[in-house]
């Protein structure tokens, strides 16, 4: 009635009267501006022969074009049982209603580093430049996740806090045998997989400082070996399996995740939260990544519900390689196995 041209939004045109889920509660669609009924808007829309509405650009710089389109412009629509999904206490209807009803991605609250959180770490007023240029006596770790490039983590201490000093790429692995030089890496954790055999390669070239990750169900928490079995400790006869870690996939992400908030959680305790320099926010998809990793709740065999985290919009390089440093973190600074890398749920 009044004119105003609108695209649907779950948070301003969706009126409930009643409580979901009782009998009587009703939903209706309502214009953002007069707040009428637009019921019938949205059925001639549907039905008619386009004149009722519009495509309209919001990226026009974009190359490829892509579309939304939610459950909200279906005149049949069930309101009232939308509502309840995107209120449930369950986070997998939650998830399915944003995902399969608006049409929206979601992390369900806690689930995914914040843009803010990260933004909160970078209280170290030199740059990443600066900290290289004035290495302490802090032992430098380094994880490296591998996959078409090599994505490096370095981190050193400062003051007991896990400082990163270094967040960059590698074409190939003499690139990597030049960072284990230029930055006097004392401990370096690499992704076994999927190049196995540059990797153990790199493993024998630097002897003793390299150690190979490889995520291991219900590992945790996680366990390394050296020339010789932690539990026997009699020599290990074959090379392959000497200086490697064992982890829980999601158990060493929520530790790294928790580290990263400072958290303080009954299961693992305090986490030296990390500090970030103050142009960290600058290196190409470093905070981009450390968003990427979502962590929901699935239900696997037998119907038993663990925490699982999936990938999101983006690639999570820089995550996992953040992983390893922090399993370097835990062998450089530990006198044997660790008590927890992060929990397992």
């Amino acid at each position: 009635e009044c004119g105003t041209e609108q695209d649907l939004q779950w948070d301003r045109n969706v009126e409930i009267a009643g409580v979901p889920g009782e009998a009587g509660a009703v939903g209706v669609r309502v214009c953002v501006e007069c707040r009428d009924s637009i019921e019938d808007d949205i059925a001639a829309a549907w039905h008619g022969d386009g004149s009722e509405g519009r495509w309209h650009v919001r990226e026009p710089d974009h190359i490829y074009p892509s579309y939304h389109l939610s459950q909200l412009y279906r005149p049949d629509v069930d309101l009232v049982a939308m509502a309840q999904a995107l209120g449930s206490s369950d986070h997998t209807s939650v998830q399915e209603a944003w995902n399969q009803n608006l049409g929206l991605p979601h992390s369900p609250a806690g689930g995914q580093l914040s843009l803010e959180e990260l933004r909160r770490l970078c209280i170290e007023p030199r740059t990443m430049a600066e900290i290289r240029g004035e290495l302490g006596d802090g032992k430098v770790v380094m994880g490296v996740d591998v996959g078409a490039r090599l994505h490096c983590w370095v981190q050193t201490w400062d003051a007991g806090l896990p400082v990163l000093m270094a967040a960059m790429e590698a074409d190939n692995w003499d690139e990597l045998d030049v960072l284990m030089h230029r930055f006097g890496v004392d401990v370096c954790v690499v992704d076994a997989f999927p190049e196995i055999h540059a990797a153990e390669d790199f493993k024998v070239r630097w002897a003793g400082r390299v150690w190979l990750a490889q995520y291991v169900p219900d590992r945790f928490p996680p366990t390394w070996t050296t020339d010789e079995d932690p539990d026997t400790g009699r020599p290990i006869r074959d090379a392959s399996k000497r200086y490697r870690v064992h982890v829980d996939r999601t158990a060493a992400m929520y530790g790294f995740a928790a580290r990263l908030r400072g958290e303080i959680l009954p299961e693992i305790g305090l986490q030296p939260r990390y500090v970030f320099p103050r142009d960290a926010e600058s290196v190409p998809g470093l905070f981009a990544m450390l968003q990427a990793p979502v962590r929901r709740v699935r239900e696997g065999a037998g119907g038993k519900r663990r925490a699982v985290y999936e990938e999101g919009s983006h690639a999570d390089h820089f995550f996992h390689s953040g992983v390893y440093a922090d399993l370097a973190a835990h062998i450089a600074e530990g006198d044997g196995q660790p008590e927890f890398v992060g929990v397992f749920t």
